[in-house]
């Protein structure tokens, strides 16, 4: 009896871990939308279909672009130091930051964060499925 419990518990967890299946995205999935994101913390595309939400943060946290992620990111209160970009997404489902860009003032951080973000969606090169990758594999439940 412990056995078979162990093996659909097993099941369940990989069911779980699938959640990129459940919410009809793919890292190779490109993205569209009108919006140009500039000057915005959040930005809406379309991923054949599905709606999806990008937040676009600058923070003194940190990271190499588009392979790093975290849960919490921090803001200096200093806001010159606030130079790193990072994105989540929050629609349909909430990701954990991923590292996007380090801007070289905060002033361009605040601009450009959030179309970078819409960028690693909407765009087809390496780095970008990379960030997309990145992205769907860090998914909080």
């Amino acid at each position: 009896m412990r056995i078979f419990l162990f093996t659909v518990i097993l099941f369940f967890c990989t069911n779980v871990h699938a959640l990129t299946q459940c919410i009809k995205l793919a890292a190779s999935t490109v993205c569209t939308t009108s919006d140009d994101c500039y000057s915005t913390s959040d930005c809406t595309v379309d991923c054949d279909g599905t709606t999806v939400n990008i937040v676009g943060r600058c923070a003194s946290t940190s990271g190499t672009a588009d392979t790093d992620s975290t849960t919490n990111i921090s803001t200096s209160g200093t806001t010159s130091k606030n130079l790193y970009c990072w994105c989540k997404m929050t629609v349909p489902a909430i990701s954990k930051w991923v590292a996007r860009y380090t801007y070289t003032s905060a002033n361009m951080c605040v601009k450009n964060c959030a179309r970078g973000c819409r960028n690693g969606m909407i765009f087809d090169n390496d780095m970008d499925q990379t960030f997309r990758k990145t992205m769907l594999n860090n998914l909080l439940e």
